[in-house]
């Protein structure tokens, strides 16, 4: 059963029950596709229903991850991208997830991100982006409020130009030491972190298929996505509030 609720914000949103919380909704802000997924352990998704973290996810390559309802059905673009095939792997009793395009434009994800925090007042909000997604995720990182931290997995080598320095919020980078893609290079993400003393888990094994940019190569984390979305939510709990 899906349980459909719209907010004061206009935002329309689908939400499923406990057997279904790997799946997800999908919420329309502005024209722009947002995929949310919660989880809940009773019988039926509560609109209230409170969680510690939400992730704010940024797909790599063009970003334009267009959600959408064809014949009753939730389709979207990037089904294998690292950060859109792991929401079932992301999503949990304290866990929440929205799944949007990419863009560095913070007036255009500041909405999201309000809404996010009307749904769930207590979270701490975390961008999470992978590729081409971590130059939107390190800029909005410096720019957008609310915001408890940023997570970049496979950064891009530009990402070294960046002012970490000047950021107010947590960061973390996350890379495969064997990535075999030119502009997301390891040695590029371990410079950076050096530079601006950010947390840099590095991942190992796995398999690679296909080109070394995209998403089934160690680009994408493949064979160790449990391992790597694990890494990163123990991360995130390190700053969890005292109980």
């Amino acid at each position: 059963r899906r349980v459909l609720f719209r907010s004061d914000a206009g935002v329309l949103a689908v939400r499923h029950d406990a057997d279904r919380a790997a799946r997800h909704g999908l919420a329309q802000r502005e024209g722009r596709g947002v995929a949310l997924g919660v989880v809940h352990a009773a019988a039926h998704v509560r609109v209230d229903r409170q969680v510690e973290v939400a992730d704010l996810d940024l797909p790599g390559g063009s970003g334009i991850f267009n959600a959408r309802v064809e014949n009753g059905e939730i389709k979207f673009q990037f089904t294998g991208n690292f950060v859109v095939r792991t929401r079932n792997l992301i999503v949990d009793d304290d866990f929440a997830m929205a799944i949007t395009e990419s863009t560095s434009v913070t007036e255009r994800m500041a909405p999201i991100v309000a809404d996010l925090r009307k749904r769930f007042p207590a979270t701490r909000i975390y961008l999470l982006s992978t590729s081409r997604g971590t130059i939107d995720s390190a800029n909005l990182s410096l720019t957008l409020g609310d915001i408890a931290g940023a997570i970049h997995t496979s950064s891009m080598a530009s990402l070294s130009a960046m002012p970490f320095d000047k950021s107010t919020v947590r960061q973390l980078f996350v890379h495969h030491a064997s990535d075999g893609c030119r502009a997301t290079s390891y040695g590029a993400a371990k410079y950076v972190t050096e530079k601006y003393n950010i947390k840099l888990v590095t991942m190992n094994g796995g398999n690679a298929t296909g080109d070394p940019c995209e998403p089934f190569g160690y680009h994408g984390f493949a064979g160790i996505e449990k391992e790597t979305i694990a890494a990163i939510k123990d991360w995130i709990r390190e700053d969890a509030p005292a109980k």
